[in-house]
């Protein structure tokens, strides 16, 4: 295996990583706003408590946005640069891609409520907050799958005018 083999391959393991980490992050964080907004109005829950976590929120979800973006552009641009990898049918191959990281997202989520619920058993809301967070990610998935199939498709006729 040569350099730019390696070189591909990391970068497209490190896109995979940091679009699961953003995945995650975004499902966790709507969870997250949407429970602290509701609790906003409780008389033992202050407003610092939901600036707080609607900071980390805002801290993480840009990072790890931008580590996506950054290995994306990375394997764009490997793309460019293979011939053999030009002629990939990228309108099939990123639609399952998106797939595959979505369950895998969702499976995260799951093993995140798990240990939520072993940590602190009286935890109720634990399994409403998975649900509604595997329903959130799976229409995300959708519209992920449904976008990387259109840059497939871009990504393909692009490579296709070339030759």
């Amino acid at each position: 295996m040569n350099v730019k083999t390696f070189y591909f391959y990391l970068n497209v393991v490190l896109f995979a990583i940091c679009s699961i980490v953003f995945i995650f992050i975004f499902g966790r964080g709507i969870l997250v706003i949407i429970d602290d907004f509701s609790l906003l109005y409780s008389p033992n829950y202050t407003t610092s408590q939901v600036l707080t976590s609607f900071l980390k929120i805002l801290i993480h979800l840009p990072i790890s946005l931008l580590l996506t973006l950054y290995f994306g552009n990375n394997i764009l641009k490997s793309l460019k640069n293979n011939d053999y990898l030009r002629k990939k049918k990228f309108k099939f191959v990123l639609p399952i891609v998106a797939f595959i990281l979505t369950i895998i997202g969702i499976l995260l989520l799951i093993g995140y409520g798990m240990i939520l619920i072993q940590s602190d058993p009286s935890i109720t809301e634990v399994g409403e907050g998975v649900g509604f967070g595997i329903v959130f990610l799976f229409v995300g998935g959708l519209i992920t799958s449904t976008a990387f199939g259109i840059i497939g498709f871009f990504i393909d006729k692009h490579y296709m005018n070339q030759n």
